[in-house]
Order: C-alpha cells, then sequence, then structure tokens
C-alpha cells in the first residue's frame, strides 16, 4: 500500500460521534480522535496501541459531521498513512506514535 501525506483538523469526540464511530467500524476501542480532511474522516481509536480506520462513504461523513457539531477546530494534525498511520506532528497529542489500521478481524481472535 501506497504511503501518502495527509493534513487535517482535529475535531471534538462527541458521545453520539463515538457511538457512530464504532457502529461504522466495528472497533471496540474507545474513540479518542477524529480527523477531518478531503471530506473524510480518520478515526483514531486508543491511546496505548492506537489503531486508525478511515470513513470516506457520503452518508456515513454527513453523519459524522453533524455529530460532532458544527466546532471547527484550529488544530492541525499531519500524518503519513498507509499500512500505518505514522503521526508527524500532533497539536493535541503525541507526535511520532504509529497506528495500525483497523481491521474487523481481530474481534474472531
Amino acid at each position: 500500500m501506497e504511503k501518502k501525506s495527509v493534513k487535517g483538523y482535529v475535531m471534538e469526540v462527541t458521545p453520539k460521534a463515538a457511538e457512530l464511530a464504532r457502529e461504522y467500524t466495528g472497533c471496540i476501542v474507545p474513540l479518542t480522535t477524529i480527523v477531518v480532511c478531503e471530506g473524510s474522516f480518520y478515526l483514531i481509536f486508543g491511546s496505548n496501541e492506537p489503531v486508525y480506520a478511515h470513513i470516506n462513504d457520503p452518508d456515513q461523513v454527513t453523519a459524522l459531521s453533524i455529530a460532532m457539531g458544527k466546532t471547527v477546530s484550529d488544530k492541525m494534525i499531519e500524518f503519513v498513512v498507509g499500512k500505518t498511520m505514522d503521526i508527524i506532528r500532533n497539536p493535541v497529542g503525541h507526535s511520532g506514535i504509529k497506528c495500525k489500521k483497523w481491521q474487523l478481524a481481530w474481534l474472531a481472535h
């Protein structure tokens, strides 16, 4: 998988957004960060061994946008994404963290 550099804005995790994220991804780890960029969302779950999911379905993006409200963040995060998400710059957390891509198949183990 080719890696690409991405910049986005960190948004507030609301209870409704966390509920939708769990529904869309099946991830049982708590949602810790939502990043909005280019008409899609990157969701980061957990803090010790974080995982990420990418949401780009238009209906899901719209529902998540509504769930978060109209608050626009000025906190820009920068990362490289491929098989892992490598966080380069994070104004609200640690930089240098690698997140694995969430896989629903992990629940079978």
